[in-house]
């Protein structure tokens, strides 16, 4: 009899496993296996990650053996048209790819990219943290406060709403700030920062550098070089200007 009933009770628990797991949504078991989607554009030489909704991305893509891989450190990369799988990764013959393209969506995400290719970052809404590789790459940040970060080619730079951080570096680079306080420092090239709205700070470091502050109280400071200020409306700041 207690053989029995020991045989009982671990049928009914092995039962209310059961019925427990058919319960759960499918929702549940997916909700962060896939980060975004990998896909490849053969006639513009454009490898594209798209987020998934609803997640905080750590991205980061970079040149490996010849290829170029994409990470995301919130899940799996779902490997769409043009792409090769790498276990949990996804990627492409670095010698058909031109453009890197990133499209993060919404959520505080973090995009890293390495690999030396032109880089298009856009953060989507949330507090997004973008960095690219240098190499001529065009960021833009979303309505919240975003690190932006270029390389050492030209790089052009939109903070867009929020109080967000830009950081040119080397290379001739165009900063434009928004509506909220931005803090912009361009590089050693011949940089143009662009405060537009809000109480902004904008230092030029060296070379020949353009600063406009527009609206609002603004801290220019043209650095080392000849180096042009215009602090628009507002009472603002010029040092190392002439």
């Amino acid at each position: 009899m207690a053989r029995k009933s020991i045989i009982g009770a671990l049928l009914s628990v092995a039962a209310l496993t059961l019925a427990g797991t058919q319960a759960l949504p499918a929702s549940a078991a997916t909700a962060f296996a896939d980060a975004g989607t990998c896909t490849f554009n053969a006639g513009s030489g454009e490898l594209r990650y798209t987020a998934a909704d609803g997640v905080d991305n750590e991205v980061v893509i970079e040149l490996e053996n010849n290829s170029i891989f994409i990470r995301d450190g919130a899940g799996d990369v779902v490997v769409g048209a043009g792409c090769l799988a790498s276990g949990n990764d996804a990627r492409r013959l670095a010698a058909t790819v031109t453009r890197i393209h990133v499209a993060a969506g919404d959520g505080d995400d973090s995009v890293r990219v390495t690999a030396p290719r032109r880089a298009v970052l856009r953060g989507g809404d949330g507090e997004d943290d973008l960095r690219g590789a240098g190499v001529a790459d065009d960021i833009r940040g979303g309505a919240d406060n975003d690190d932006l970060r270029g390389g050492g080619g030209n790089d052009v730079m939109f903070g867009n709403g929020g109080d967000d951080e830009m950081f040119g570096n080397a290379g001739n680079d165009e900063l434009n700030g928004g509506a909220g306080n931005d803090d912009m420092s361009g590089g050693a090239g011949n940089d143009e920062l662009n405060g537009n709205g809000g109480a902004d700070e904008l230092n030029g470091n060296a070379g020949t550098d353009d600063l406009n502050g527009g609206a609002g109280p603004d801290t220019l400071n043209g650095g080392a070089g000849t180096d042009s200020c215009n602090g628009g409306a507002g009472t603002d700041t010029e040092t190392n200007c002439e």
